[in-house]
């Protein structure tokens, strides 16, 4: 029987313990594993912990060191590694963690079962909470993808974060961008060829290992199944947070020694280069290519798409052909989701060619009634609510989990639809005389559960309502009426403005004009409406009816933060959407976040959008075209 090495560092963990008891106890054949543990604590202060046995205490192999001279966790990782004695397989993993009933044969099939034998498995592990309370994980995996990037000054890099994906999306481990420093299962060979540098303190060492497994030709693969669970939180841990300051001199050290291995820049300081001939890169896979397959320029500071999804395994094909649809949907504690969801699949012409992103925020005690298991095409970024930060955050959220699709549909979470409008849409797009251009409309509204206001006659169109005040963000209120279908207006008619709720274009032209994250709620229309305008996008309205909208949500309005007054962010926004429509200045920074990014484009200029628009904002004047939805081909 082949026998595995259990690789554990522990730091003043009152876990431990229960963790290897969990481990022996629910393996398949406990007595195949040999446990090498690097146990880092205070005698004195820690003696209540110590003084639980040891489970199964001749099969733990432990090097013990007083917590003052804990020298990091890369560190402590390479002295648990020096008491492997040649089992065939390693799993590394911390001193908090419990387990799936016969972890050790699911592991070692997995292993096995994957193409090619250089391969590391990974995960972004579930949570537990002491004792043994594992998630409902309601047919979610959480799967790691890349968050954000750090710049030159920041030692961990590259930011990691989960994402709960369907787990149905899964048939067997995939390819993923990072080791993930909770978990790794592999062949002893391994941690031989690409030992764990003891010299990465702390932050920075999944970067630091993922680069040296990959460029000595070691493919990363993450579970598709709940195999171990690893405790998030920490509680109760003394001195948890001794590794983490970003600006110890330690993890300052590991900075420079990671600039220098990954190219970015020469170490100055000598005490960084420490034995760094003995932990390189490999020379079986370029750097580069390294980072191209993960998505990330670090140098650039940008992240690919599929690296904010997790989505490194070849693009999905053309369903039967056809180009795909991506919608992104931004949830607020709205049980309308799975509905919609619902709708949305069962009324497309071809459903194989949508894939769905929401960015669903609920609150996780009290929405129950928004939770629910979404289908094999739908991906979810769920966040706590009360961490939202504003309704474009959410859609700009959403919209990152687009993987590629040529299409994308941006829509609320509280939409009917009518069958076929997949097709119809992308017709639409087809015959606007712009190929740049963005199909929305004011849609007209439904009842619950599915009561339209539907006519075959009749299409809606936005016009003007009136101007907000100078403190009011939103600056143009927009509504929508009714008009024949064989009326003038009523084919597919331009409109200078976008309806945030509607909106569908061609991939390219989200690319071009992304949506401003930074603008809390009002406001959102009219600056992105602009922006469209001097990048050289038309905006038209459809002429048929596609989708419809439920305008009225009493029961969902006492949740909502986004429209209550006096919100710092409202404020904010208000202020950077004068601002970037030049009507006024503002010099606070928090306003102009980002502004470079988001601004207007230069292929038209922004006075000939007023002019079109009908509005002079600076008069308070609209005129009789724009109150009256008629505008013209220009």
């Amino acid at each position: 029987m082949k026998r595995i090495f259990v690789q554990m560092v522990s730091y003043r963990d009152p876990e431990c313990h229960h963790t290897l008891a969990d481990l022996f106890a629910k393996a398949r054949y406990p007595e195949r594993i040999s446990v090498g543990l690097c146990w880092q604590y205070d005698p004195a202060e820690d003696a209540e912990m110590l003084a639980v046995p040891l489970p199964r205490a001749d099969q733990v192999r432990a090097v013990q060191f007083h917590v003052r001279d804990a020298r990091g966790a890369g560190w402590a990782r390479n002295e648990a590694q020096k008491l492997w004695a040649g089992e065939d397989y390693i799993l590394q993993l911390q001193a908090h963690h419990r387990f799936e009933p016969g972890w050790d044969e699911t592991l070692i099939a997995l292993l096995e079962g994957l193409p090619t034998r250089k391969a590391v498995l990974t995960a972004w592990l579930p949570g537990y909470t002491p004792p043994d309370h594992k998630p409902e994980l309601q047919g979610l995996l959480p799967v790691a993808t890349v968050n954000r990037l750090g710049d030159m000054q920041d030692a961990q890099i590259v930011h990691l974060i989960k994402l709960m994906i369907p787990q149905t999306n899964f048939t067997q481990p995939f390819l993923t961008a990072s080791w993930v420093g909770n978990f790794m299962f592999t062949h002893a060979g391994t941690l031989e060829e690409v030992p764990f540098d003891p010299h990465v303190y702390f932050w920075g060492e999944e970067l630091n290992y993922s680069a040296r497994l990959w460029t000595h030709g070691y493919d990363i693969y993450h579970l598709d199944r709940p195999v171990l669970y690893h405790y998030w939180d920490r509680k109760g841990v003394k001195d948890q947070d001794q590794y983490r300051d970003h600006a110890a001199r330690q993890n300052r050290l590991s900075l420079a020694r990671n600039l220098h291995v990954l190219g970015f820049e020469p170490a100055e300081d000598a005490e960084a280069l420490t034995h760094i001939e003995r932990y390189p890169l490999g020379s079986a896979r370029p750097l580069s290519d390294y980072f191209a397959f993960i998505g990330v320029d670090i140098m650039r500071g940008t992240i690919a798409p599929h690296a904010r999804v997790g989505n490194f395994t070849p693009k999905r094909e053309k369903a039967g052909g056809r180009p795909r649809i991506f919608v992104a949907i931004a949830s607020y504690r709205d049980p309308e989701t799975q509905a919609t969801v619902a709708d949305l699949l069962a009324r497309a012409r071809y459903p194989d060619r949508v894939h769905v992103g929401i960015c669903h925020q609920i609150h996780l005690y009290e929405d129950a009634d928004c939770r629910f298991t979404p289908p094999p095409q739908v991906t979810l970024r769920q966040v706590d609510c009360r961490k939202s930060r504003g309704a474009n955050w959410a859609r700009a959220e959403a919209m990152a989990l687009h993987a590629g699709e040529e299409y994308i549909l941006q829509i609320d979470s509280h939409m009917r639809f009518e069958p076929g409008w997949d097709e119809a849409l992308i017709g639409m797009l087809a015959r606007c005389p712009n190929a740049q251009a963005v199909i929305s409309a004011y849609l007209p509204t439904y009842e619950l559960p599915d009561k339209k206001d539907y006519s075959p006659y009749y299409v809606t169109r936005i016009r003007v309502r009136r101007l907000g005040a100078a403190n009011d963000a939103q600056l143009v209120h927009l509504s929508g009426y009714f008009v024949r279908k064989d009326a003038p207006q009523g084919g597919l008619a331009p409109t200078p403005f976008v309806i945030a709720n509607f909106m569908f274009a061609r991939a390219e032209t989200w690319k071009k004009v992304p949506i401003d994250p930074h603008i809390y709620f009002y406001g959102d229309e009219i600056s992105l409406s602009a922006r469209l305008w001097t990048h050289g996008v038309d905006v038209f309205q459809p002429d048929c009816t596609v989708a419809y909208h439920r305008w009225v949500r009493p029961e969902q309005y006492a949740k909502h933060p986004y429209r209550r007054p006096g919100n710092p962010q409202a404020e904010r926004s208000r202020q950077r959407v004068r601002h970037l429509l030049e009507l006024e200045r503002t010099h606070d920074t928090t306003a102009l976040t980002g502004l470079e990014r988001y601004g207007l484009g230069d292929a038209r200029p922004l006075a000939d959008f007023w002019v079109f628009a009908g509005v002079d904002i600076a008069a308070g004047t609209v005129s009789e075209i724009a109150q009256k939805g008629g505008w013209k081909k220009r």
